[in-house]
């Protein structure tokens, strides 16, 4: 978690203490002593009165660990096992398996920890109640199940019909099922790497499965490697949560406050870090376990909900017997995935009457990158959406750099400007087609090798909004933009070229298939970039789609640029590397640059806004820069990094703007020409987020000079 989410987390708690998430073992009180006692009294009285249900605890306790006297009956609540009767009843109580010598031992063993007076009864208990349950299941013995019956065995209110109701309750509804199934630790990794995606490599690099580490967490609720007061008050806010889910999102904080300790032991051996990262919660005190709680609910506000609960079947519900064909694909979904994938509802952020839990206040909001092919987009697509061609990594990985860089700069500058429809959850939105969705796939391992955080897949892409919105029976012009019937004719059409060029074998949908045409797309685009590199070099400067031509303009007569750009791209035409802003040619501090900062800029000479952008030098670097509208001229502000303050680097008059181009496959990449009597061309490129709003500005003030100068 970096500051910002710190700080988000901070404010989303009232009246608590900051959370220092880099050591959860916190020195913090429990509270203040009256409001303890307030709900504490508030429970007390719901509890003599009866007909409390859950969500009366919840509300009262609100995620707070129990008062010890009101504990087992609060757990039944939450359990809903306040009124069932005793299963046991109807069974012979025969203890007769064929390891019931094994089972007989573990119970003693096992209630030997426990150090109690009432162990006989304990290890009668313990037997009777998994020899019950392995018989009615027909399964095998579990060692882990006896760290879950140990809590449960240790209050003196409890029976054993109430213990082994509690026993199932737990399994059926927390504990994952993981015997045949990796599902819950391909989750959780899904979700390590969309929060901490430096971590999840980390312990990939070191060859650190998931299971490895936090089998024993899930498996047994965290009470094998938790003192016992510290598991029964953190099976308190388990149970209030009610949540199977919220396991897997205190794991995720109880590995994110071991990445220091990981990363300080990147020499020792895999093994040495295994047994370090899986006995980290046994840290944990009693006074802690809120606040480790509080960052558990933190993460899952923080994670798009569609993209663990649609799995439910498949990680929770006990021992059932076989899943169903739906839940092992979403289980193969998963294994196969390269992020976490969100649906459409988290789109539209729509409320799913279907969640058992309530809504939280931190709502996920995405930044959408549609990131099919231009033809696709162009012709219709969502109108929150931006785009990246994904196809450019392969044809023009410079650009495609650029194009991500220009897209998180687009993000950053929505979110500080308080657009309501622009989050820092990046989900990117395919066509929805495996094959050809490749090149997305390549561009969600790019971002996650980069170790972007947010990063997520619209399950179904393209297809699943139009779909959603068109069930939704909702005008399909009020959120799309282009004509969705001619995406559809361009893909049935691709897919036809597709599948006749295909050689006769492997159907296109099996996975040799996928893999040929993949390869065989691949090897024409690196014989197509290698055949065309000369012009694609020479095109660089010029850009392939014009956007306007002002040839017909008559341009101011003597008119010498005020600037010239610095840096090395003007070293061949007489530049110098010290034309930066604040600085003479020998280096030297320029009493004769201006220097202000922005809002000076403005109100000085009225300019009206700034945009911030990129300027694109020769040798491939990119300054942070801002260009402008200042009267009748276009000028490029450069920050100097010794005063803090802008000053000019360029400018140029309105009417000796000759061309503006922008490359067909990055549409940020705008280039300016510029024409003066008697001087040659010159052209100065920028990567401009929001390209075409800025652009629109541009070209109206330009107008406006030629008018007036015909005029």
């Amino acid at each position: 978690m970096d500051g910002k989410d710190l700080e988000e987390f901070e404010e989303s708690l009232p009246d608590e203490d900051a959370i220092d998430i880099g050591d959860i073992d916190l020195d913090g009180e429990e509270g203040d002593c009256e409001d303890a006692d307030a709900w504490h009294a508030d429970l007390e009285d719901a509890m003599l009165e009866g007909f409390v249900d859950h969500s009366m605890i919840k509300s009262l306790c609100q995620s707070r660990v129990l008062p010890a006297k009101h504990r087992t009956a609060v757990w039944k609540i939450c359990l809903n096992t306040a009124s069932r009767g005793d299963p046991l009843s109807c069974w012979d109580g025969k203890l007769d398996l064929p390891e019931q010598d094994t089972i007989h031992q573990a119970c003693v063993d096992s209630a030997a920890k426990m150090e109690s007076e009432r162990s006989e009864t304990i290890i009668s208990d313990m037997e009777s109640i998994v020899t019950f349950y392995m018989k009615s299941r027909a399964i095998k013995f579990e060692i882990q199940w006896l760290d879950l019956l140990q809590p449960l065995s240790s209050f003196g209110d409890l029976n054993r019909a109430d213990i082994y109701n509690c026993f199932y309750a737990i399994l059926t509804r927390y504990v994952p099922k993981d015997d045949t199934s990796d599902a819950p630790y391909d989750l959780f990794r899904h979700i390590l790497m969309y929060h901490d995606p430096e971590l999840c490599c980390l312990l990939d690099s070191k060859k650190i499965s998931m299971r490895d580490f936090m089998r024993p967490w899930l498996v047994t609720m965290f009470a094998s490697r938790c003192k016992k007061k510290v598991t029964l008050s953190l099976w308190d806010i388990y149970f209030q949560e009610t949540d199977p889910y919220f396991g897997i999102f205190l794991a995720l904080v109880v590995t994110v406050n071991a990445k220091e300790q990981i990363i300080s032991m990147k020499n020792d051996t895999k093994e040495e870090i295994l047994k370090t990262l899986t006995e980290f919660p046994s840290a944990l005190e009693v006074v802690d376990v809120e606040d480790f709680c509080q960052l558990a609910i933190y993460f899952r506000n923080k994670t798009p909900r569609s993209a663990f609960r649609r799995y439910q079947t498949s990680i929770f519900g006990g021992m059932l017997l076989n899943s169903s064909k739906g839940a092992a694909k979403r289980e193969s979904e998963l294994a196969q995935s390269l992020c976490l994938q969100v649906s459409t509802e988290d789109i539209f952020r729509l409320e799913d009457s279907d969640l058992d839990f309530e809504s939280e206040p931190n709502e996920v909001r995405f930044f959408l990158v549609d990131c099919r092919p231009s033809d696709f987009y162009n012709e219709g697509h969502l109108q929150s959406a931006h785009h990246l061609d994904a196809t450019l990594m392969l044809r023009e990985p410079k650009e495609f750099s650029m194009a991500i860089e220009s897209l998180f700069v687009a993000q950053k500058q929505a979110i500080e400007a308080g657009n309501l429809e622009v989050g820092e959850h990046m989900c990117l939105i395919g066509s929805g087609d495996k094959d050809e969705d490749q090149h997305l796939h390549m561009t969600i391992a790019y971002l996650l090798k980069n170790q972007h955080s947010y990063v997520s897949v619209l399950q179904g892409g393209f297809d699943a909004i139009v779909s959603y919105l068109t069930e939704a029976n909702v005008k399909l012009g009020d959120w799309l933009t282009g004509n969705v019937r001619r995406v559809r004719e361009l893909k049935e059409n691709r897919n036809n070229a597709r599948l006749s060029d295909e050689p006769d074998g492997p159907s296109s949908g099996s996975e040799k298939g996928v893999v040929d045409g993949f390869m065989r797309s691949l090897t024409t685009t690196i014989k197509s970039k290698s055949q065309d590199i000369k012009s694609k070099v020479s095109k660089l400067m010029d850009g392939e789609q014009g956007m306007m031509d002002w040839n017909s303009a008559k341009p101011y007569r003597g008119t010498q640029p005020i600037f010239s750009i610095g840096g090395e791209e003007e070293q061949g035409r007489g530049g110098s590397d010290s034309d930066q802003p604040g600085t003479s040619k020998d280096g030297s501090e320029d009493s004769q640059v201006e220097l202000k900062t922005l809002e000076e800029w403005k109100s000085v000479y009225g300019i009206a806004k700034v945009y911030p952008c990129f300027l694109v030098l020769a040798n491939g670097k990119r300054p942070e820069v801002c260009i402008a509208i200042r009267g009748d001229e276009l000028i490029c502000l450069r920050e100097s990094k010794r005063h803090k303050k802008y000053a000019i680097v360029s400018a140029h008059p309105l009417s000796t703007v000759s061309k503006i181009t922008s490359k067909k496959s990055c549409s940020e990449m705008i280039a300016f020409r510029f024409q003066q009597d008697g001087e040659n061309e010159t052209a100065e490129r920028y990567l401009i987020p929001d390209a075409g709003v800025v652009m629109k500005q541009i070209k109206r003030e330009i107008m406006r000079v030629l008018e007036e100068k015909d005029e």
